[in-house]
C-alpha cells in the first residue's frame, strides 16, 4: 500500500485544473513533488520524472494514476487520470493509454459497467487491439464470458496470433472454473466450443478426458486423451493412469496393447512408452514377452533409467540374479537425478523410497543394494 503520512490529497476540481494546461502541469508536478518529499521513493520518482519532462509529461502522471491504484488509493488514480483526459494536447496513443487507465479505475472501484462503458467509447472510434483485450478482461469479470469471447475474436480480427488456439485456451480455463464451482454441465458446453475452436488444444482435451472418466464417459475418455498425446506426448505418464483406468472399467484393458503400440510407432525414442508396454505384458503374465520387447530395443532401454531398472526387474521375476545385475551396471542414475529402488519381494521398481509396495503389499522391502537378493 502507498501511505501518504499526512500528504493532503488536492480536490478533484484542482487536479483537473492543474493538469489541463501546459504550465499547470508544472505546477501541479511540483505541489504533489512537495508531498511525498522522502515520504514514498517510486512517487518520488514519477513525479521528479514529470517535472522534468514539461510538456511531455503524460506517461508520468499516466504512471503515477496506476501506482496509486495498486496501492489501493483509486478515488485518488481516478481523479488523476480524469485530469489527463480533458487535456488538448494528447496524441492518439495517449488518449488511449489514459482511457485504458480509467477503465481500469472504475473497476478497481468495482464500476465494472462503467468501466466497460469507458472502453465501448473509445472502440467505437478506432478498433485497437489494447483496448478490446481490455473489454475481454472486463467482460471476462464481470462474468458475461460469451462477451468475453466475442471481443477475443475482435483482437483476432487485428492480431492474428489471437486465433482459435487461444480462444480455445480463453474457454476451456472458463470450464475449470465452472467445474472447480460445481458447475459440471455447463463446463462441458464451454469444453465443446473449445475443441471446435481448435482441436487440438491441450487444455480442452486434458480438462475434457479428465472429465469424461469422473463423469463415467469412457470412451470420450479415451478418446480426447488420445488426442492430447497425439499433440504432445509429453503428457504420457500423466494421463496414462486415467486411459488405463477407463479402458480397464469398460472391458477394453486389452486395447491397452493397441494403444501403446500406436504411440510408440508414432514415437519411437519414446523408452517410456516402451516401459510401460512391457508392464502391459507383465500384468498380463507375460513375462517372456515383455523381456523380448525391452530387449529388442536394447539401445533404447539402456539409455533410459526406467526402462533399464524394468528390464532388471523382469530378469528378476525370471530367477535371472546376473543378468539384473549387468542390467542396472548400466543404468546412468545421475542422469535423471533419481534413484532407482526396487521392492525385494516382488521386483517391483520405484523411482522413490517408498516405505509400502502397491505391487505385493509388503512393508519396508525397497532397497538400492542388489546384493540383498541373493539372500
Amino acid at each position: 500500500m502507498f501511505h501518504h503520512r499526512g500528504v493532503r490529497q488536492a480536490p478533484p476540481g484542482v487536479v483537473r485544473h492543474d493538469l489541463a494546461g501546459p504550465g499547470g502541469r508544472a505546477r501541479a508536478g511540483g505541489r504533489l513533488e512537495a508531498g511525498v518529499v522522502g515520504r514514498d521513493d517510486d512517487a518520488l520518482t514519477l513525479l521528479t520524472k514529470a517535472v522534468r519532462m514539461g510538456e511531455s509529461s503524460t506517461d508520468a502522471y499516466l504512471q503515477l494514476g496506476n501506482l496509486l491504484r495498486e496501492r489501493g488509493h483509486h478515488d485518488r488514480a481516478l481523479q488523476l487520470h480524469k485530469g489527463l483526459m480533458i487535456r488538448r494536447d494528447l496524441g492518439d496513443e495517449e488518449e488511449k493509454a489514459v482511457t485504458v487507465a480509467l477503465a481500469d479505475d472504475f473497476a478497481a472501484l468495482g464500476r465494472i459497467d462503467r468501466a466497460i462503458q469507458t472502453l465501448e467509447q473509445l472502440s467505437r472510434r478506432r478498433k485497437d487491439p489494447e483496448v478490446m483485450f481490455s473489454l475481454h478482461r472486463l467482460h471476462h469479470r464481470n462474468g458475461d464470458y460469451d462477451r468475453a469471447l466475442s471481443s477475443l475474436r475482435d483482437v483476432g480480427k487485428i492480431d492474428k496470433s489471437y486465433g482459435g488456439e487461444k480462444r480455445a485456451g480463453y474457454l476451456a480455463s472458463v470450464a475449470d472454473a465452472l467445474i472447480r464451482d460445481g458447475r459440471e454441465e455447463e463446463a462441458g458446453n464451454y469444453l465443446d466450443r473449445a475443441r471446435k475452436e481448435h482441436g487440438e488444444s491441450i487444455p480442452a482435451l486434458y480438462i475434457s478426458g479428465m472429465q469424461a472418466v469422473k463423469r463415467g464417459d469412457l470412451d470420450a475418455s479415451v478418446r480426447n486423451l488420445e488426442r492430447l498425446l497425439e499433440v504432445d506426448i509429453g503428457y504420457f505418464a500423466e494421463v496414462l493412469p486415467c486411459i488405463e483406468k477407463a479402458l480397464f472399467e469398460a472391458g477394453r484393458f486389452q486395447d491397452l496393447e493397441r494403444f501403446l503400440r500406436d504411440l510408440l510407432k508414432r514415437n519411437p525414442g519414446e523408452a517410456r512408452i516402451l516401459t510401460e508396454l512391457a508392464s502391459f505384458y507383465e500384468k498380463k503374465g507375460e513375462i517372456d514377452e515383455a523381456v523380448r520387447l525391452l530387449e529388442e530395443e536394447r539401445e533404447l532401454v539402456s539409455g533410459d533409467p526406467a526402462a533399464s531398472a524394468r528390464l532388471a526387474s523382469l530378469y528378476l521375476q525370471r530367477g535371472e540374479t546376473q543378468a539384473a545385475r549387468r542390467m542396472l551396471e548400466t543404468v546412468d542414475t545421475a542422469s535423471e537425478n533419481t534413484d532407482i529402488y526396487f521392492c525385494r519381494v516382488c521386483g517391483n521398481v520405484s523411482s522413490a523410497p517408498l516405505s509400502y509396495c502397491s505391487n505385493c503389499s509388503s512393508f519396508d522391502t525397497f532397497t538400492r543394494d542388489y546384493e540383498k537378493i541373493d539372500r
